[in-house]
């Protein structure tokens, strides 16, 4: 049950993240909003409660494997939420620097990757 629950809370965060920030900026291929007309710095949907949705969705899914899999797969969810835990930090930093004043203000309030329970 807790494997069906990770990987429907991990493909669904992913999903929603790729809708809110459209193909391209989601696999990291452009950074220009899908439509002119929307701010570049992306504030609804998941990224409302969570900074990194997409990272959490990931780790979701790596937990879900490594449940499914077992020992053998742990050590590889392992190494994975590394990097991913690496890249959202990275992410963090670029969009910090991009983004200045304002990406600072969201810091301030939006958790890194999970979300508050109010």
């Amino acid at each position: 049950m807790a494997i069906w629950a990770l990987l429907l809370a991990g493909a669904g965060l992913l999903g929603w993240a790729a809708q809110e920030l459209g193909w391209r900026r989601w696999l990291d291929l452009d950074d220009a909003a899908p439509d002119s007309a929307l701010p570049p710095l992306v504030l609804s949907g998941p990224f409302r409660r969570l900074r990194h949705p997409q990272s959490l969705g990931l780790l979701c899914l790596l937990g879900a494997a490594a449940l499914g899999w077992g020992r053998g797969m742990w050590v590889l969810a392992l190494l994975g939420a590394a990097v991913v835990l690496w890249q959202a930090r990275r992410d963090d930093e670029r969009m910090a620097a991009r983004f200045g004043a304002a990406y600072a203000r969201y810091q301030g309030v939006v958790p890194y990757m999970l979300p508050r329970p109010w």
